[in-house]
């Protein structure tokens, strides 16, 4: 068996809070990641009743952060603030193109700027949609971490 471990650092600090408030100062247990892997591993191990060959430890990841609206809002007007430049830039390439179809200008040199213009937009049109896609992909972990159950077993 292939494991990878996604250990979610704050719930593991406030389990561990929890668990110190009943000991003295000089009793306080502290976490230890080079000694709580291998503990882990060895629980796994003989929960699924396996042997060194079947399992095997591919990574281990440590989680440290915590989605709030706060954060979400912020990360959301610094992508809008965004967006609005690119909207800004793609207004400022669709002016170009409406003045220079007004203007006496050879219909090859129309093309060749059309063609600019548009990839231009095209570009920037990519980037603003990125960046609402970020903001959907944020708000998406933000209530997936709010509707993750978390238990404080060890």
């Amino acid at each position: 068996m292939r494991v990878i471990v996604f250990n979610d650092a704050q719930n593991f600090n406030g389990s561990l809070n929890f668990i110190n408030e009943r000991f003295r100062k000089d009793e306080k247990r502290f976490w230890d990641y080079k000694k709580y892997i291998p503990f882990l591993v060895k629980k796994l191990k003989s929960i699924d009743n396996l042997n060194n060959e079947e399992f095997q430890l591919i990574k281990t990841f440590f989680y440290e952060g915590k989605y709030s609206s706060n954060l979400i809002n912020k990360f959301r007007w610094n992508c809008n603030k965004k967006i609005a430049e690119l909207n800004r830039m793609i207004k400022k390439e669709q002016n170009l193109l409406n003045l220079i179809s007004q203007d006496k200008v050879s219909h090859l040199l129309r093309r060749k700027v059309n063609v600019h213009v548009e990839d231009i937009k095209k570009d920037l049109i990519e980037k603003k949609d990125k960046y609402l896609k970020y903001i959907e992909k944020q708000k998406r972990n933000f209530e997936g971490q709010k509707d993750y159950p978390y238990t404080n077993k060890i």
